[in-house]
């Protein structure tokens, strides 16, 4: 519970300075700026729009049913991470990809690991001689 805590107020903190400082896209109809942002999961853009709500313009790169460890970036997905100010990875080895495609597509955001200080609870995985931290920790009560 902690860890969502901590995540929740640095999405917060970073949302409010980046729409103190930028020259992102206004919605329309309103006043207020959007933050453009990914997410590599669906899990962790669902809970960026919690937190954010309208000041975020999230794109989410693994979407649906696909499996991260397969997942295959579009050119669609790169321009996203190329333009967006921040993104929030989900970390604990679940998206290592975003890093290579974070430098192919030449991003300056600001990357967000939520996994960083979460205790990773240990479950046994199928072929494993021993078990490994479980990467899904939003599952883990």
């Amino acid at each position: 519970m902690a860890k969502f805590l901590t995540a929740g107020f640095i999405t917060v903190l970073i949302v409010l300075l980046l729409t103190a400082c930028t020259d992102t896209d206004r919605i329309e109809g309103a006043s207020i700026n959007r933050i453009r942002a990914v997410a590599t999961t669906t899990q962790v853009a669902d809970m960026r729009r919690n937190v954010g709500g309208e000041r975020v313009e999230i794109v989410t790169l693994a979407k649906g049913d696909s499996w991260f460890n397969n997942y295959i970036p579009t050119k669609p997905d790169l321009e996203a991470v190329k333009t967006a100010r921040v993104t929030f990875k989900n970390g604990a080895g679940l998206d290592d990809w975003l890093d290579a495609m974070y430098q192919s597509a030449g991003s300056k955001a600001i990357i967000v690991d939520l996994s960083e200080g979460t205790h990773l609870l240990d479950l046994p995985f199928q072929n494993q001689p021993a078990p490994l931290p479980n990467p899904y920790y939003w599952l883990n009560s």
